[in-house]
């Protein structure tokens, strides 16, 4: 059975607990849909403003859960740990994500990348949420990403830079907590890319932060033990 355990969390969920939750944000999305169609020309104004208050309520629920459940299914996967090729890990990501590069003219590039010794499937999801982060906040210009790498004592410490909008100074811890989003308004999503990415990272003995100044870009840090002692 899929769990998540996480220092952070109070409850250990599982993937069937989570539908017991699910399951009524259903219902009531469904009911909310019901409602407005069935009796939409009949209520008064602010029964119908009323009404999409609660559709867009419910709507929001069931993206929270769909977000949980994606932390509990990647962070809670087995995992296989083996010698693998950083370069190819990031040329996956970008094919994982071509229609956003094209679409917003991205140009993602990276210097010679180290092997690493990672779950593929994980640390290429890490990848792939980073790039795909810096093409969702990107400002004016075209996205421009720059994967690298060093070597740090026992450790890599890997780097995605971006020129993107950048991240305010109080937001650069809470951008790691469950379901805490930039640009709420206009960015969709459930807010848990970056709890994702912090979890794999530290299950793979790692850490991970941001370096970052409003309006001119972001650099996420993240660094690997160059020797297999993950937990």
């Amino acid at each position: 059975m899929e769990t998540a355990p996480d220092a952070d969390c109070s409850v250990c969920l599982t993937t069937e607990s989570l539908h017991n939750f699910t399951s009524p944000a259903n219902q009531m999305c469904s009911l909310a849909d019901l409602i407005v169609k069935r009796y939409g020309g009949k209520l008064d104004r602010e029964a119908e403003t009323l009404f999409g208050f609660f559709k867009g309520s419910a709507d929001r629920l069931q993206i929270l859960m769909a977000g949980l459940r994606t932390y509990i299914q990647v962070t809670s996967s087995p995992k296989v740990y083996r010698r693998c090729d950083g370069e190819a890990l990031v040329a996956a990501s970008m094919a994982a994500l071509e229609h956003e590069i094209t679409e917003t003219g991205a140009r993602v590039t990276n210097d010679h990348l180290p092997e690493l010794i990672c779950d593929p499937v994980q640390m290429g999801w890490v990848f792939t949420g980073l790039i795909e982060n810096s093409i969702k906040f990107r400002g004016e210009r075209a996205p421009e990403i720059h994967v690298s790498s060093r070597s740090q004592g026992g450790a890599w410490l890997l780097s995605i830079r971006d020129n993107g909008v950048g991240i305010p100074e109080k937001q650069k811890e809470r951008i790691f907590g469950m379901f805490h989003r930039l640009n709420s308004e206009t960015i969709p999503g459930a807010g848990v890319g970056l709890t994702i990415a912090k979890r794999i990272v530290e299950q793979h003995g790692g850490s991970i932060w941001v370096e970052s100044e409003l309006g001119h870009g972001a650099t996420f840090f993240l660094t690997l033990p160059k020797n297999h002692n993950c937990y």
